[in-house]
């Protein structure tokens, strides 16, 4: 069955759909050349040789990958020559770009990551939490589910409390940190400034949670709802304060007595 994803790709202007770019041979041999010194070729071979034990040689790999791809090659090149592939140092791995600048896609419907790109430019934020962070990344169905209708946070008039794990029924189960907007830094480097609640778990338009486990993608959930509603959640003078109301409201009941939104007025600090 047809998802958000697949959707979109079928609504794309025909200009903006993926397709296989047709080269010039000597573009295409410099294309070639370039690819088979490339960090990018190299990361290949080597994780082919850890996984299966099977070494392949470069040229033999790329022609492989060139007759069996779902990846434009020579959109890339013409797009991005030989940038045509970002390096994570963080990682050690290279990424071809999901669109040329002008945002053609790159990547079939039906590659593996195509999906990625439309929700970090729907959705606003990466699906895959930073590297080495504990939490998982959003699978592609939870992705679709978050931009299918207008996600918000619990809502004791219309919403449910959920078993998602936690150890019990769940509603919001909040997250705080410091205000992006009203973050400084002590001369030691320390942070400080506002600090607000927000909420991991987020419902959409069908009632169904989604939870936001790692608390960056929460945030950055948060503040997209608030840039789209005009509310507010609650704002703080520190950390601890933060901390210390986020705990009564959780002894008090939570969400399932009032929203978020509503459990104190917004200040202008």
């Amino acid at each position: 069955m047809a998802d958000y994803f697949d959707k979109y790709l079928e609504n794309i202007p025909s200009e903006l759909q993926y397709r296989q770019t047709k080269l010039t041979p000597n573009s295409k041999r410099e294309m070639l050349a370039y690819l088979l010194k490339s960090p990018w070729l190299d990361g290949i071979q080597k994780d082919i040789e850890e996984k299966s034990n099977k070494f392949i040689p470069k040229d033999e790999l790329l022609n492989e990958m060139m007759e069996n791809t779902n990846y434009d090659y020579g959109g890339a090149w013409q797009a991005y020559g030989e940038d045509m592939f970002g390096f994570d140092p963080v990682t050690e791995t290279s990424h071809g770009y999901s669109t040329t600048p002008s945002g053609q896609m790159l990547k079939a419907p039906d590659h593996k990551t195509a999906w990625k790109q439309i929700f970090m430019t729907e959705g606003g934020y990466t699906p895959d939490p930073p590297f080495a962070s504990p939490h998982p990344s959003l699978t592609r169905d939870q992705a679709a589910q978050t931009l299918m209708g207008e996600l918000e946070p619990f809502d004791p008039s219309k919403h449910t409390p959920q078993d998602i794990g936690l150890g019990g029924l769940s509603t919001e189960y909040l997250a705080t940190d410091f205000d992006p907007e009203h973050i400084t830094f002590s001369d030691l480097g320390d942070p400080e400034g506002l600090a607000f609640n927000y909420p991991t778990i987020w419902f959409n338009d069908n009632g169904v949670p989604i939870h936001l486990e790692d608390s960056r993608q929460a945030m950055a959930q948060a503040l997209k709802y608030e840039t789209k509603t005009g509310k507010k959640f609650p704002r703080f003078l520190d950390l601890p304060t933060a901390v210390n109301v986020a705990k009564q409201r959780s002894n008090m009941g939570g969400a399932s007595k009032t929203t978020l939104m509503n459990s104190m007025p917004y200040e202008e600090f």
